[in-house]
């Protein structure tokens, strides 16, 4: 097989093949030859000697290098592979805690603003009740400007308003005869 390969690439200086050293058997082996002419130093370069040379090195020698940095690499991508796959994990856990922490917050605040909001209605609501049953000491703290402050300060001069009518009521019992 080997004369074979040199004799079908006749025409060329130099070449490279794969073969097996095996007859029918799987290429085992890299085979390298160069052709070179040897001066005899005749005239005309007569007499001089031409030469092949063949290497045939072994294709193990050859392609195992490559097998084991692909075998580490393979390694090396299965490491990662799962080193990312922890860290994005890992990843998603943070995220998932951070947005419980932050709906949380924002329902705590929600909440607080809701309660600090309502809290003057509430309060204006207890003293209309005790208004109504007669209760005239009743005052509501007015601290905003807006439409429940307004509130709170109707319900202040309303306040006043019927501690006035009850004034005058009791000031004209004392002197004014019950029969006017």
């Amino acid at each position: 097989a080997l004369f074979a390969q040199l004799s079908a690439h006749r025409e060329r200086r130099a070449d490279v093949w794969l073969a097996s050293t095996t007859p029918g058997g799987p290429p085992d082996a890299l085979f390298a030859w160069a052709a070179t002419r040897i001066a005899t130093g005749a005239e005309g370069g007569e007499g001089d000697l031409a030469w092949v040379y063949v290497m045939k090195l072994p294709l193990d020698a050859v392609v195992g290098p490559v097998r084991e940095i692909r075998r580490t690499l393979d390694i090396t991508r299965r490491d990662l592979e799962q080193e990312i796959g922890t860290s994005v994990t890992r990843l998603w856990t943070q995220v998932g805690i951070i947005l419980a922490a932050v709906a949380g917050v924002a329902l705590f605040v929600a909440w607080r603003a809701a309660h600090r909001r309502s809290q003057p209605l509430v309060a204006m609501a207890a003293a209309a009740e005790a208004i109504g049953r007669g209760d005239l000491t009743q005052h509501v703290a007015v601290r905003t400007t807006d439409e429940v402050g307004a509130m709170g300060a109707a319900i202040n001069h309303m306040v006043a308003g019927l501690r006035e009518r009850d004034f005058v009521k009791q000031t004209f019992k004392r002197y004014v005869a019950a029969s006017v």
